[in-house]
């Protein structure tokens, strides 16, 4: 079952694939700790199918990608792959230094630590990334030195410090530079070395105790009080992305997802103040600029809409830029481009209303009545009540019964 569980874990989440550490780690500290295992064979048939499942997942990773190992990774995610060695070890440093400040005072969070949000370190003088590597040494030293006196300790450490540089990009680069996820196995080794560690403490003399349980209660409310205040950060997307911005403001993607939080609600002056700056930290970026075309066309501007979806399409080709073209080039009179677009947006989004209800009308304005007709008819079908969808459907079969190409479809 473990064994299947991992196989299905790194088909949905590729972090799966530094839980064999644990394992490892687990094996390790055993026979450390038990001397009649000491002398036993270890599970090799076990360990062998970790691995043999791990290769397994990158064979097919590689049927997909390029390479096994080819993450494909976008600036705006990991600006690391844009930069050499140096910067990375220095950048993963303070990373390192980051999630320890996350670990024991969590005063400030984030959703998202994409794009700027964590800058780039290229010189050996910053504190937080020599902090972060001093961190990474002290640890190791701990760890060596609790191997033969405290293996409780000592495998802890080794967990945690296994996948620590698993997700810190100093063994190799990852598909984003950092983020608050990418800690929970980690943090849960961090746990238990401070539970271990709180166990050697109360072994101590009686007097030492006092003033430490003090110390414990006020940490952990204060680690309580943080908790609830952060679960109502997740109130709502917009509440979330709000605090977002807040926390990280250089993050083009916190700009972004608060600007489409508000262009939702409707405060389209808010939205693009944010989807500008958005796209000031991260030029040309195709969502932003797909929802900067979404105000436009709020705003009943076709035309400069239309030059958005245009540009969020060039930047990356992408299926709601697709349906969003679909009803810009019916809008602008441009129809043979909008019966392309609307066929391959329908595709995509085949229970999408209002991308059949525009193919329709652009079908109709090419004079293709009939095919206009069957497509309106599947619009109201999806929606059978939307007035404009019906308005529509009723003009263009009268316009087709005049000129004698009224197709039989369902009078609903």
């Amino acid at each position: 079952m473990a064994l299947a569980c991992l196989a299905l874990g790194l088909l949905a989440k590729e972090h799966v694939v530094t839980w064999p550490c644990a394992v490892l780690v687990y094996e390790l500290y055993r026979r450390f700790d038990d001397k009649e295992l000491n002398y036993s064979a270890p599970p090799m048939q076990i360990l062998g199918a970790m691995a043999g499942i791990i290769v397994l997942y990158f064979w097919a990773r590689a049927s997909v990608f390029t390479s096994a190992f080819d993450w494909q990774v976008p600036a705006a995610d990991n600006p690391l792959v844009e930069h050499g060695f140096s910067a990375r070890i220095l950048t993963s440093g303070s990373i390192i230094f980051n999630y320890l400040q996350m670990l024991i005072a969590p005063v400030q969070l984030s959703a998202d630590y994409s794009a700027n949000a964590i800058p780039i370190v290229t010189s050996w003088s910053d504190g937080n990334a020599l902090a972060g590597l001093f961190f990474l040494s002290l640890t190791v030293l701990t760890m060596v030195s609790a191997a033969l006196t405290h293996r409780s300790i000592a495998a802890c450490t080794a967990l945690f410090l296994g996948l620590l540089v698993f997700v810190s990009n100093l063994l190799f680069l990852i598909p984003i530079i950092m983020a608050e996820r990418l800690m929970y196995l980690p943090s849960f080794a961090w746990c238990g070395l401070m539970g271990l560690i709180v166990a050697e403490i109360f072994a101590a003399p009686q007097r030492s105790r006092v003033f430490f349980v003090i110390g414990c209660v006020v940490m952990f409310s204060g680690y309580a009080t943080r908790s609830f205040s952060r679960t109502m950060d997740w109130h709502d997307e917009l509440t979330l992305f709000e605090k977002t911005v807040k926390a990280v403001p250089t993050s083009a993607r916190a700009q972004y997802n608060y600007g489409w939080a508000l262009l939702k609600k409707g405060d389209l002056d808010a939205a693009e103040r944010h989807l500008k700056k958005s796209n000031a930290i991260v030029p040309g970026d195709a969502d932003v600029l797909n929802a900067m075309g979404t105000i436009r066309w709020n705003r009943k501007d076709a035309k400069g809409a239309l030059a958005f979806y245009e540009r969020s399409f060039s930047a990356r080709p992408n299926a709601a830029a697709v349906a969003n073209l679909c009803r810009a080039f019916v809008a602008n009179g441009q129809n043979q481009r909008a019966v392309k677009s609307c066929r391959i947006a329908s595709a995509r989004y085949p229970r999408n209303a209002m991308v059949h209800h525009f193919w329709g009308l652009a079908l109709a304005q090419i004079g293709d009545l009939e095919k206009a007709l069957k497509v309106l008819e599947r619009a109201r079908s999806i929606e059978p009540q939307h007035p404009g969808i019906l308005k529509d459907f009723q003009r263009i079969k009268r316009q087709a019964a005049r000129a004698g190409t009224v197709p039989k479809v369902e009078n609903k």
